[in-house]
């Protein structure tokens, strides 16, 4: 091979050094367990692929075409076997050989073929190419028929990695033919190498995948340790982690094998023990025991003689030991050699201290918690993961109301609604997953008896023997609690609402007290400064002043009214009372308000009313409250009446017990949610219809309730919205005994009146 036939370029250096790179890597491997199926494997896959870079180098520096060539044939040698061997080796590190082992076969037999027809034939290879580069081989009619035989088997290479995944529960397993399944990938790669043999002019650099793809085929199997260690290293590595000392004899006694364990306890180094006859480490007092021993072991077939043993330490002291001897024996039985495996009772000994004080300890601190979970003010239980409870101290059954005989039967779903449920198996998921609840949690409780309390817990896990065995929840009541703080919220909001209608009153006895007075001084002005002599318009200054006055006066008095019946000031003159006779006198007063909105007045008060005891000028300010409410909230030429009338009531043999009196509007009417609300203090109904806010404080009915409730009586609205309102109060009427001001007023249909009086409707003649 002179300079004249081969020069070397950087393609065929890099494919001799990847041929290199292999040869490393699978001597190697293989030189670590030459017994090892897997080592063999990865040297068969890669022998083929040192082979066919091995003539791809040698074809690359070759200058002569049928040198090139025939370095080609010999490289298809290799080419050939690289899908079996690929195929070969997937299916060892599968665990899949046995299956494969007849589809192995065949892939080899099928390589063969294709091998020596490429070496002598010209179906396969026809010849080279010259390309820039250097010579190449020419694929003929069987180049495609080998690249499906050659894809077929990788493919089939794939499909045992894949199926492996899928079944293997290892990770590392899992993560090691990860690396594999990306190695394969990388070395499909190297198919680009059979581009150049179709006549594409690509430079076939495939070294490079197959440099990649066994190093990190290599890297995988090796650091995973499928590369399996060898008997003598195992064996090696067994006796230095057993917690016993181990000690190898040969047929004479003499030491040839120790484990750390055993030259710690005798406190000497490893080598100072080897070739030690082992009656020098022995107490001569137990010399005896330890050659009946052997003696046993060589006459019989027992497999392991075991006694008591004194050993001497490395400065004379006896080590009590518990020993097991066991024969090594050749092909024919005979012992060739002992192993003796020794404890120290010592260790047992403290062992056996040092367990007695844990068990006095954890006793300790089971009563202890026995003591703080039966005496504990607080309910405390224990619950397994699916809501069953295990147990419960006097405190959780005292606050739910069961007994201990109740235990077995008590649930989740016995003490929670169900719409508690999935928060609460939340939780046990949430507590099982971390450990411990997240906060404290609030839940409402069944009793036995139905009743319900309110809880707020804290839970943990518990474990037993290391695995979590339940739940402990500790919980306090806090039902009367949350009732406090119910009662503080509705306290608040009242206390809002005051504030809220205190503002409002001062804005409307400013408005109201501004108003009147506003108007008596202008008018007191003009008078003052009207010099003319007209009667007329004085009398009708005089007269708004008049009604000012008036309109003041009512106001001032609603407020100390009310102040006084709260403060429980009212001074109340009772006398025998007719409500027509009351009703006749109030009207005129308000003639001039009626006939200002052309409003007319109906009246029908029946003569005989039954007298009521109260006082008559409460009962007028009641009234005359009701009808100015109707006149301000009526419609112009509207509609008033007024209904007095005796109604039956709850006492047998009397059956006129109550006199009733309506006033009924025409006017905006009220909707249904404010049938309460309006009689409270300074409440007044708007509505959309209107443009302004009523005039008055909102005290007239609150004042009305107040009088009528202090009779022992009742008043209510009805009213629809937009077609008028009726507001309906009864009293109890006067009788020779005193009667009870806290009957309760009845809900009883009208009855016809008797008769019907007709106010003056000057707008109406």
């Amino acid at each position: 091979m002179g300079q004249y036939l081969y020069s070397l370029s950087p393609l065929s250096l890099c494919s001799f050094a990847t041929v290199g790179f292999l040869l490393l890597l699978s001597s190697w491997g293989l030189a670590l367990n030459p017994r090892a199926r897997t080592n063999q494997s990865f040297f068969v896959m890669c022998l083929p692929l040192v082979v066919w870079i091995l003539g791809i180098g040698f074809m690359l520096s070759s200058r002569d075409p049928w040198m090139a060539e025939r370095w080609y044939r010999f490289s298809h040698l290799g080419v050939v076997c690289i899908s079996p061997g690929v195929f070969f080796f997937t299916s060892t590190i599968t665990r899949q050989f046995e299956r494969n082992r007849i589809a192995i076969l065949l892939a080899y037999v099928f390589a063969l073929l294709f091998g020596l027809e490429g070496a002598v034939g010209e179906a396969t290879v026809l010849g080279v190419r010259h390309y820039d580069w250097g010579f190449y081989p020419q694929y003929g009619p069987f180049g495609l028929l080998f690249l499906a035989f050659f894809f077929l088997f990788m493919a089939a290479s794939f499909w045992n990695l894949f199926r492996r995944m899928k079944t293997v529960e290892s990770g590392m397993e899992r993560r090691q033919l990860r690396a594999m399944i990306i190695a394969f990938s990388i070395a499909y790669l190297g198919s680009w190498d059979f581009l150049p043999a179709f006549g594409i002019r690509v430079v076939p650099v495939g070294f490079f995948a197959i440099f990649g793809y066994t190093s990190l085929l290599f890297w995988s199997v090796y650091r995973d340790q499928l590369l399996n260690p060898s008997p003598e290293s195992l064996a090696k590595e067994v006796l230095s982690t057993i917690a016993d000392s181990i000690i190898v004899l040969d047929a004479d006694g003499f030491v040839r094998m120790v484990n750390p364990k055993a030259a710690e306890l005798l406190g000497y180094p490893e080598e100072g023990l080897l070739h030690k006859n082992v009656f020098k480490i022995i107490d001569p007092g137990y010399v005896e025991v330890a050659r009946g021993l052997v003696r046993n072991l060589r006459s019989s077939r027992r497999a392991v003689e075991t006694d008591v043993l004194s050993l001497l330490d490395k400065e004379g002291k006896p080590i009590p030991t518990s020993c097991n001897l066991s024969a090594i024996r050749d092909w024919k039985g005979k012992a060739i050699g002992f192993v003796l495996a020794c404890r120290d009772l010592q260790e047992i000994m403290r062992s056996r201290e040092i367990i007695q004080e844990q068990q006095g300890r954890i006793r300790d601190a089971q009563e202890r918690y026995s003591a703080l979970f039966n005496r504990s003010l607080f309910a405390v239980y224990l619950y397994d993961f699916n809501g069953n409870f295990l147990d419960a101290n006097q405190a959780a059954l005292d606050l739910l109301g069961y007994t201990r005989q109740d235990l077995p039967s008590l649930t989740f779903t016995t003490v929670l609604s169900e719409d508690q449920m999935p928060a609460a198996l939340a939780n046990v998921a949430q507590i099982v997953r971390t450990g411990r609840q997240d906060g404290l949690a609030r839940w409402r409780l069944r009793r036995k008896d139905g009743t319900y309390v309110w809880g707020e817990t804290e839970a943990s896990l518990i474990y037993r023997g290391g695995k979590p065995y339940a739940i402990q929840g500790i919980l306090r009541d806090i039902t009367e609690q949350l009732q406090a703080e119910e009662d503080l919220k509705r306290h608040n909001e009242e206390l809002r609402e005051l504030d809220k209608m205190k503002d409002s009153f001062l804005s409307s006895v400013s408005h109201e007290l501004r108003t009147p007075l506003t108007s008596i001084r202008s008018f007191s002005e003009i008078l003052l400064r009207y010099d003319q002599e007209d009667t007329a318009t004085q009398k009708e200054f005089l007269g708004i002043i008049n009604a000012e006055s008036e309109r003041l006066t009512r106001l001032i008095n609603d407020v100390l009214d009310l102040s006084r019946i709260e403060a429980g000031g009212m001074v109340w003159n009772d006398e025998l009372l007719e409500f027509d006779l009351v009703i006749h006198g109030i009207v005129p007063a308000h003639q001039r308000a009626l006939d200002a909105k052309s409003i007319r007045l109906g009246l029908d008060l029946p003569s005989g009313l039954p007298p009521v005891l109260a006082d008559p000028d409460r009962m007028r300010q009641v009234v005359t409250n009701l009808l100015i409410n109707a006149i301000k909230f009526s419609h112009e030429g509207g509609e008033i009446r007024i209904l007095a009338e005796a109604v039956e009531g709850g006492r047998s043999g009397d059956p006129c017990t109550w006199v009733k009196v309506s006033v009924t509007d025409q006017g905006i009417g009220i909707d249904e949610k404010d049938f309460e609300t309006i009689f409270d203090k300074f409440r007044q109904v708007t509505t959309d219809t209107m443009k302004a806010k009523p005039q008055g404080t909102g005290l007239g009915l609150h004042i009305c309730k107040d009088i009528i409730l202090h009779y022992g009586g009742k008043i209510w609205v009805e009213s629809e919205k937009g077609k008028g309102s009726t507001f309906c109060f009864t009293l109890p009427v006067a009788t020779a005994t005193a009667l009870p001001a806290h009957e309760d007023p009845p809900s009883v249909e009208q009855p016809e009146p008797s008769r019907t009086i007709r106010a003056k409707d000057r707008s109406h003649p």
